[in-house]
């Protein structure tokens, strides 16, 4: 009995993520995705719907704000949330990568 109440205590902390976290874990799902599809187009994503398609599944942070997507003109991007103020450029901002 007691390794279950344990077991179940670890399943617990596992599953339990500070949304600041969850922000960061959307940031580079979102990150990896757009890595991988730019290099299977040969080019960054040119319109919204494409940009969309890189963004989602993780299209909503934790704060229930989208997350954004910046392409520079080279192609290298940035992911971020607006973090818990869901205000934009602000010190809790939560970027993939960081700067």
């Amino acid at each position: 009995m007691r390794l279950l109440v344990v077991l179940l205590g670890l399943l617990l902390a596992a599953c339990s993520q500070a949304p600041e976290d969850a922000a960061l874990d959307g940031c580079k799902g979102a990150y990896d995705r757009y890595m991988r599809w730019q290099s299977l187009h040969g080019r960054r994503p040119e319109t919204p719907a494409e940009e969309a398609e890189v963004v989602l599944p993780d299209r909503l942070d934790p704060w229930g704000v989208l997350y954004v997507l910046d392409v520079s003109d080279d192609g290298s991007a940035v992911i971020w949330s607006n973090g818990p103020d869901k205000k934009p450029d602000t010190d809790d901002d939560i970027r993939y990568p960081p700067e």
